[in-house]
C-alpha cells in the first residue's frame, strides 16, 4: 500500500480555502490516488477522475483549469497529464526518487509539461534530458505533411469534379436538349456528394424523377417538372425522388402527351370507321 503526505496547514492555506467543495476535493484526490507517482506529475484521464470522484465531468474539466489558475497544478488536456506543483518535495526525497522521476517522464510521450517541471525541480538534478529534436527535419515532415494534404485535397476535387459530371452526363440521357450545366447547380450537386449521397444515387434520383407521375406531368397544370436544380435542391428532395418506385423500361408520359396520343388514336379510330361505311 502506498502513502501520501499531506500537510495539515493544508486547509488553512488561503488558495485551498477559496477553493469550492470539490475543488479541494478534486486537488486532494490528484494527491492522493492510486494512479500518482511520486514526481506528482503522471497520466490521468479525466473521465477517470470523474468516476472516482463522482465528480461530473464538465465539473472535472472546468475545476482542472480553477485549479491550473490558481498555481496548485499544471494540466495538459491533450495528453492527460496532470502535474501536481510542489508534491515531489513532499512525497520523496533524494537521488533514488530523482531516477525514479526520471523514468516517469519517459513515460509521457513529451508531454509539454515536462521542460517546466525539469526547470521547476532544477535543484534535484533528475537525470533526464528532453530528446533533441532537430528543427530542420520536423520542418522537412511539416512539408510533407502539408503536400500529402493538398495532395489528397486535389484528389478529392478530382474525384467529386467526375462524379458531378456523370450526373450531369446521366441526366443529359433524359434531357439531351440541355447543354450547359449551370453554377448554382454544380454547387447543390457537390453539397449533396458531401452529404451521405454518391454519384450513383443522384442518377438514380434523376430516373425516379422522371418515374414520377407528378412531375412528368400528371397533374392539375399538366406541367412537367425536370428541372436537374430541382432534383438535387437538397436531401429531401433527393430522398423522395429516390424513393420513387422502379414501374419498369415502360416512361410515364405527360398529360399532354397522353391528350395527344389519345386524339390520334381517336382519328386513327375515327378514319377506320370512315373506311368501313364506304365500302358498306
Amino acid at each position: 500500500m502506498v502513502y501520501r503526505t499531506i500537510e495539515t496547514s493544508t486547509w488553512t492555506d488561503p488558495i485551498i480555502r477559496k477553493l469550492p467543495a470539490n475543488g479541494k476535493l478534486l486537488f486532494l484526490y490528484l494527491v492522493t490516488n492510486h494512479h500518482t507517482h511520486v514526481g506528482g506529475i503522471y497520466y490521468l484521464p479525466p473521465a477517470l477522475m470523474a468516476m472516482e470522484t463522482s465528480i461530473p465531468i464538465k465539473t472535472v474539466n472546468t475545476l482542472l483549469d480553477r485549479l491550473s489558475e490558481v498555481g496548485l497544478i499544471a494540466w495538459d488536456g491533450v495528453s492527460d497529464v496532470v502535474w501536481v506543483k510542489k508534491m515531489f518535495d513532499y512525497q520523496g526525497k533524494g537521488s533514488r526518487n530523482a531516477l525514479g522521476v526520471a523514468s516517469q517522464l519517459r513515460t509521457l510521450h513529451n508531454c509539454c509539461l515536462i521542460p517546466e517541471f525539469l526547470e521547476y525541480y532544477t535543484y534535484r538534478e533528475i537525470p533526464y534530458t528532453i530528446p533533441y529534436q532537430d528543427p530542420a527535419r520536423d520542418s522537412l515532415q511539416e512539408q510533407e505533411q502539408e503536400q500529402e494534404q493538398e495532395q489528397e485535397q486535389e484528389q478529392e476535387q478530382d474525384t467529386k469534379s467526375a462524379d458531378v459530371e456523370a450526373v450531369w452526363v446521366h441526366y443529359k440521357t433524359h434531357r439531351p436538349k440541355v447543354r450547359v450545366l449551370g453554377p448554382e447547380v454544380r454547387e447543390k450537386i457537390l453539397a449533396r456528394l458531401s452529404e451521405t449521397f454518391t454519384a450513383e444515387d443522384l442518377c438514380r434520383a434523376i430516373d425516379g424523377n422522371f418515374r414520377s407521375p407528378n412531375h412528368c406531368g400528371q397533374n392539375e397544370t399538366g406541367t412537367e417538372y425536370h428541372n436537374l436544380e430541382l432534383i438535387v435542391r437538397d436531401s429531401k428532395h433527393v430522398n423522395m425522388f429516390l424513393a420513387v418506385p422502379e414501374v419498369g423500361e415502360k416512361p410515364v408520359l405527360s398529360t399532354k402527351t397522353q391528350r395527344t396520343l389519345a386524339a390520334a388514336a381517336d382519328f386513327v379510330a375515327s378514319r377506320r370507321e370512315g373506311g368501313d361505311d364506304g365500302q358498306t
